[in-house]
């Protein structure tokens, strides 16, 4: 019996393991304040000295014990052995504050009868006030310089966002809006509570590296990770000089792709194309339409499906991250260094490894005919800002998508948005009559929307949420990725990488945004596997872990109201 537990345990991950010591710490902090003795009455019991070091034994336990767990608490709770559950705990109380050793106490020993009596009270992992948990959590973490808990990513993550001036702009003092262990962690390293403190706090932790001197700026990564990145580039020139970037792939180099973005992105991400149903083969029906969509993803795979040493570093700094920010006053944090986000996204200067997803829309009632997965090869996007996407769309002009495709750059463009744009509406529109999360998707984004839209208005947010025919089209042709893709997967009876709260009843998306989410990553590699056998599948078990992990990671991140939210608020 005991080798089974022993062996079942090994599989289970770390974040299993630390939401098990979570859960037994929530279940027992507070608890037992009421309904015992207080400290203040213990002098009514008299002044011997063992009796009173007993009482404040039991004061300290709780109502019956109540804030004290043991290894077969953490058992009940897991499905780790208990010698397991035992290390935990012993662990736990090593590296942070949740729990502390309870020794077991002496009550009595009576040497007068035939048969000697001794009396212990059992002791026990002793379970800390949230606000002493804080304290020596930070202290801890700033003596050892070096992160191995949870606790400890979290207080790394939210040292970034205060080193980027995420409270810069907050009315209080900072040492009153401080999360108190991570306030802690600057006093016990005699730094200023402040943005300057923050970025000396991880230089000193060397998570993030000193100034570079061809940028003169601090990087905001461990110089594992960045060497990783070094590394990554360097084997993908060689690959791309091999001329095997091709890797098995459908060339699509001979069709237009056209990105539209938001005018200060610095990665892109997605595209869109058209492409002939009679050209690929497959059975087309000319009263239904005669073009297939193709979206283009960039592909991630290098890091998703980790082929050496630096791939597997970048992967679990990925992990670690869990999500772009974008809202931080001085800069965002990326989910990946930007050296690797440059090198994996669109760019208008190479051919670019995509995750293309073809699909074929009945125009006349938005039905989805037919829909595939191709690992592709697609050309040097043509690049348009939401704004200039618009303004195209919206010139008074008949198109010939036909003739259109041999004149200018502008021309093309035009005329795949219209076509793109109609297909798109129409499917839109019979999904939202079928569907009642994408109704109240669209409700949800209908209510965000500003009302008041200058000329000069930034198209990227920062202004306020806005939606032209550009984001309306580039919304819709996520959206049918990602509907296709979960299609796809639930086809073949895989299960799907999602968060909490993101299902498909919520409108979440799938595998849209590889570069800013690690789940979308994981989604994607899912995607390659099971449609292109590119890569091993993700169990269930693997899928649900993913999940889990990316809403930690990005709590992690946003425990705390962002600066726009703060604005709106004012």
């Amino acid at each position: 019996m005991t080798g089974r537990s022993s062996n079942r345990s090994a599989k289970v991950s770390a974040q299993y393991k630390e939401r098990t010591l979570e859960g037994v710490y929530r279940s027992h902090v507070g608890r037992g304040r009421k309904g015992g003795i207080s400290k203040h009455q213990l002098a009514q019991f008299g002044q011997d000295p063992q009796l009173q070091a007993v009482l404040r034994h039991i004061v300290k336990g709780g109502v019956e014990q109540s804030r004290v767990a043991d290894s077969f608490q953490v058992q009940q709770q897991s499905l780790l052995s208990q010698s397991e559950c035992a290390r935990l705990l012993a662990q736990d109380a090593q590296l942070g504050g949740r729990f502390k050793r309870w020794p077991c106490i002496l009550l009595a020993c009576d040497f007068t009868k035939h048969k000697p009596t001794l009396t212990l009270m059992n002791g026990g992992w002793l379970v800390m006030d949230q606000n002493v948990r804080s304290v020596t959590d930070g202290q801890l973490f700033a003596q050892r310089k070096k992160v191995q808990t949870a606790t400890d990513e979290r207080m790394v993550l939210r040292l970034e966002c205060l080193a980027l001036g995420e409270l810069q702009q907050e009315q209080k003092p900072l040492n009153e809006v401080l999360e108190l262990d991570v306030r802690q962690v600057l006093l016990e390293m005699n730094l200023s509570l402040d943005a300057d403190g923050a970025k000396e706090a991880l230089l000193q932790l060397g998570l993030w590296t000193a100034k570079d001197q061809d940028s003169g700026k601090a990087q905001f990564w461990m110089p594992a990770v960045l060497s990783a990145a070094k590394n990554y580039i360097q084997s993908l020139k060689q690959m791309n000089s091999l001329a095997s970037v091709n890797d098995e792939r459908v060339d699509l180099r001979h069709l237009p792709c056209i990105c539209v973005d938001g005018q200060r992105v610095s990665f892109r991400d997605d595209g869109i194309g058209l492409r002939s149903r009679a050209s690929t083969g497959r059975r087309c029906f000319p009263e239904a339409s005669k073009w297939e969509i193709l979206i283009h993803i960039a592909d991630v795979s290098d890091i998703y499906v980790p082929k050496d040493e630096a791939t597997s570093i970048l992967r679990e700094a990925a992990a670690s991250r869990g999500i772009s920010r974008y809202d931080l006053p001085t800069g965002p944090i990326h989910l990946l260094p930007p050296l690797v986000l440059q090198a994996l996204s669109l760019r208008s200067n190479k051919a670019n490894r995509c995750v293309t997803i073809w699909v074929y829309v009945d125009e006349r009632d938005g039905r989805l005919l037919d829909a595939g997965v191709e690992r592709s090869l697609v050309a040097a996007p043509y690049e348009y800002s939401f704004k200039e996407a618009s303004r195209l769309m919206e010139e008074k002009a008949t198109i010939n998508l036909s003739n259109s495709l041999d004149g200018s750059i502008d021309g093309k463009t035009r005329a795949i948005l219209l076509v793109t744009e109609r297909i798109l509406t129409a499917w839109s529109q019979a999904r939202q009559n079928r569907s009642t999360a994408a109704r109240k998707r669209e409700e949800r984004m209908t209510s965000k929307e500003t009302d008041f839209h200058p000329e000069n208005m930034f198209d990227d947010g920062r202004d306020g949420f806005v939606r032209t025919r550009a984001h309306r089209l580039v919304d819709s042709a996520l959206d049918l990725y990602s509907y296709a893709a979960a299609a796809l997967l639930r086809r073949a009876e895989a299960p799907i990488p999602r968060a909490q709260g993101a299902g498909a009843d919520r409108g979440g998306r799938v595998a849209t945004s590889p570069l800013r989410r690690f789940l979308d990553g994981e989604a994607q590699r899912q995607l390659l596997a099971v449609c292109c056998e590119f890569g091993d599948k993700l169990s269930a078990k693997e899928c649900s872990e993913a999940g889990i992990l990316s809403n930690e990671r990005r709590n992690k991140v946003n425990n705390v109201r962002s600066v726009r939210q703060k604005r709106s608020l004012k």
